[in-house]
């Protein structure tokens, strides 16, 4: 079973891959838009007369967007089908390697490729995924960087135009799992020695819950119970092996079914050809609320492939009947009350963690990194200390690093002067860097990094040395965010200073971390 996270920011291949691609999205978002469906109709992908949805107006046409930013988009777009390539180069390998050892007629694969449906995250795409979480308008220095687009000087995120494209033909895209735009991926099975018609495309509904019990299915397991003396929650999916096998048991798109959706408070019910679903009401690429509540559409998925038409407004028995079965289903799998918080749910301290409840942390130096988990996220007051023993003038080496070029903060010692290195983006403008007067004497030292909340959204970020103040610095409304590990007295390839190798002459002892 291989469920690749590969179409998921951010976007890079090796420069081989990068080039194979150079030029074929010239056409933009909504010409590719168009291509696809008539692919998808001529293979038989999808019934010949479905409609293409039409896109959003609050997705730009690809017309009006300047010849800067068309440049920018499609080079994200090169990137990531470079990336989606090289990928499948890689699967393919392991399919080769199963043919020449003789296993793959025996051998069943299952593959899904996709992100809950394209990302639409950024509106019109940017260089740096981080820029885009800590909600950073970087987009016009971006345009300039074109080049690194895919590279590993880039963690980009592709434009919303794209990923509408690639959902062809249904609306909306990740995060809207109220449609199949958000949801709906390609699913593809092999297993020559055991599949009854090879070849055959099959549009039974089947949700990748029903993965697992295909899995024991196949290979005769019954799910335990207990695991280590603890109770396992019943399955909720069924076996998809009948109608890979051909037997009579199979989950057919006749067998009656039901189930539900829901991400960020988009949602939906599917029950035997029809679809319930709600109208987004914060779109993916933003943290703004659009509506006070939500709207709800209804389409017959059995005779409306792409959810094109909707009947809401015609058949309102039907949707209250699914918008009151969505809440009896529901309310037995831990799904109410309905969350449809953005910013806060990715906030510390919204889901259980090893941080809960403590001010207080201790670090010891490693060679290992620490996960983003295991650190707080130190956004706009606290207070770290770090001991640490510098053994001659010309030390250098790191004290504790978090994030890397993109974003991140990170105290280093270099060739005896301590550098405080704030990066809220990738941007040289946004960096803020507090440097020590003189270099350490040999001996030991106490190094303080402070960030300290302001009136109107301004951060003071301030450095000490031995108890004496060094520098402040003024960080206005740009918290530096990283999904990236912390190291703790190892040197690594983090570039947030110019790097000194590391020269064995200055020691973490421990790094205190305080939140207040």
């Amino acid at each position: 079973y291989y469920a690749p996270g590969t179409a998921h920011s951010p976007l890079q291949a090796p420069q081989q891959w990068l080039d194979r691609f150079k030029g074929e999205f010239d056409m933009g978002w909504d010409a590719m838009r168009s291509q696809i469906c008539e692919r998808q109709r001529g293979a038989n992908l999808v019934p010949e007369a479905t409609p293409c949805t039409p896109r959003t107006s609050a997705i730009p046409a690809w017309s009006s967007l300047s010849a800067d930013e068309q440049a920018f988009s499609r080079k994200l777009m090169e990137a990531y089908a470079a990336m989606l390539a090289f990928s499948d180069h890689q699967f393919g390998r392991v399919v080769d390697e199963l043919k020449r050892s003789g296993r793959y007629d025996n051998t069943l694969i299952i593959f899904i490729q996709g992100d809950n449906g394209a990302a639409a995250e950024s509106l019109l795409g940017e260089l740096s995924e981080v820029a885009m979480f800590n909600q950073l308008n970087t987009h016009r220095h971006d345009l300039q960087l074109v080049p690194m687009i895919g590279t590993e000087k880039s963690k980009p995120v592709n434009a919303s135009g794209w990923a509408w494209a690639m959902n062809a033909p249904f609306q909306w895209s990740k995060q809207v799992a109220s449609h199949f735009g958000g949801t709906r991926n390609g699913l593809v099975v092999s297993w020559p020695k055991k599949v009854a018609e090879p070849g055959i495309i099959k549009r039974d509904f089947q949700h990748v819950i029903d993965i697992a019990p295909t899995i024991y299915d196949a290979a005769g397991v019954t799910m335990p119970e207990h695991v280590d003396g603890v109770t396992q929650l019943p399955l909720d999916g069924v076996s998809m092996l009948g109608g890979i096998t051909g037997a009579t048991h199979s989950n057919g798109a006749t067998e009656p079914r039901t189930q539900y959706f829901e991400i960020l408070g988009n949602r939906a019910l599917y029950d035997n050809g029809w679809v319930a679903a709600t109208t987004p009401r914060r779109l993916p690429w933003s943290i703004h609320y659009l509506q006070p509540h939500y709207e709800w559409e209804l389409y017959h998925v059995d005779e409306d492939f792409s959810q094109a038409n909707n009947l809401a407004k015609t058949h309102p028995d039907k949707l209250k009947a699914l918008q009151n079965k969505f809440i009896e289903v529901t309310q037995g799998q831990h799904v109410q009350p309905i969350d449809d918080r953005f910013i806060e749910r990715f906030n510390p301290g919204f889901r259980p963690n090893i941080m809960d409840g403590r001010k207080q942390f201790t670090y010891f130096p490693s060679t290992h990194s620490l996960s983003v988990m295991s650190v707080p996220m130190l956004e706009s007051n606290w207070m770290l200390t770090a001991e640490i023993t510098v053994r001659a003038d010309d030390a250098s080496g790191p004290v504790i690093a978090r994030g890397d070029m993109f974003s991140g903060w990170g105290i280093q010692i270099d060739k005896g002067y301590v550098h405080l290195i704030y990066r809220p983006s990738h941007l040289e403008k946004d960096i803020q860097t507090i440097v020590s007067d003189a270099p350490l004497a040999a001996g030991k030292h106490s190094i303080r990094a402070q960030m300290t909340p302001l009136s109107g959204g301004q951060h003071q970020l301030t450095m000490a040395i031995d108890d004496t103040q060094v520098a402040t610095r003024l960080v206005v409304d740009k918290i530096a965010f990283s999904r990236v590990e912390t190291h703790v007295g190892r040197y690594g390839d983090i570039p947030l200073v110019s790097q000194q190798p590391y020269n064995g002459k200055v020691s973490t002892e421990i790094v205190e971390v305080t939140l207040h």
